[in-house]
């Protein structure tokens, strides 16, 4: 798994997305590495929610957060928040993963300027938030998210693209295994949990599925027409947002095929979509904000 550091400080002046070496990391027996798993972020909502997100670097040394939209928008208001909170884990050199208190604020929404880019296609269920330095008008320039937040980021090409899709054979019966914020530890920070299992069905073509939309009471189901990836892995609230890593037997490259969006009606599947939408928002995000 290629990842690249980039510090954001409190008073810095020149955001820093790529160091002079990136360092590689690999899959162990079945499992990323702890220190592979350091650019998967818990967000928190006004709402008292919890998902997940990741940061992600591209060729062009921008970087972004991806994670769902219907993370960011409120169930109460139907309306997105004007901010979430962000925390990460932080893992040492000795792969000990290191719990912290510390939420930095990440901006949304400031003075009617969105610093968000949501899929063009409204059935796929992705944002991208623009993180660094970003100028809102001529007299205000923020960071965001504020505040001291290091954190490492997922390098654009790690995430399979439709290409690498067919090369690499993903298909029903790829084993993943997913990363997510989805378990609440009785400690002062929460850790990362992982699932492992295989991909059920991937037809690589649009599909019909009744969706159960996040947070609602009772739950409420619509239809939403994507090219789903269905896992069958369960799927936990606070999952939203999680990356889905391949694990190949035939290669030590870590690769995102995915993105958790939520679950099944009956609880023993969950739904993702494919990492190629990723690399898509991406290409348009730096179209949108070059």
């Amino acid at each position: 798994m290629q990842f690249v550091k980039c510090p954001i400080m409190l008073a810095f002046i020149l955001f820093l997305a790529v160091v002079s070496s990136s360092p590689r990391f690999s899959f162990g027996q079945r499992s990323i590495g702890e220190s592979s798993k350091e650019p998967i972020v818990r967000l928190e909502t006004p709402d008292s929610t919890m998902a997940t997100g990741f940061i992600i670097n591209d060729p062009l040394t921008r970087v972004y957060l991806i994670t769902n939209k219907h993370v960011i928008r409120s169930t109460k208001t139907n309306d997105y928040y004007d901010d979430i909170r962000i925390r990460n884990n932080v893992v040492s050199a000795n792969g000990k993963i290191t719990a912290t208190e510390e939420k930095s604020k990440l901006y949304l929404k400031l003075k009617g300027k969105r610093l968000f880019l949501e899929h063009e296609d409204p059935g796929i269920d992705l944002v991208i938030i623009q993180l660094g330095n970003i100028r809102i008008d001529s007299n205000l320039v923020i960071q965001n998210p504020v505040g001291h937040f290091p954190a490492l980021a997922f390098n654009i090409d790690n995430f399979v693209t439709r290409s690498i899709m067919d090369s690499l054979n993903i298909r029903d019966g790829t084993q993943i295994e997913i990363v997510g914020f989805s378990f609440e530890v009785a400690q002062k920070a929460q850790f990362q949990i992982s699932r492992f299992g295989h991909i059920a069905l991937f037809p690589r073509e649009k599909m019909t599925l009744n969706w159960l939309v996040p947070n609602t009471q009772p739950g409420i189901y619509q239809p939403i027409t994507t090219e789903w990836m269905v896992i069958d892995v369960t799927s936990r609230p606070g999952d939203s947002g999680a990356p889905v890593f391949a694990v190949l037997p035939y290669s030590r490259q870590g690769w995102i095929v995915g993105i958790v969006e939520g679950g099944s009606d009956l609880n023993e599947f969950c739904l993702a979509q494919p990492s190629y939408y990723i690399t898509d928002l991406v290409d348009a995000a730096n179209r949108y904000w070059k």
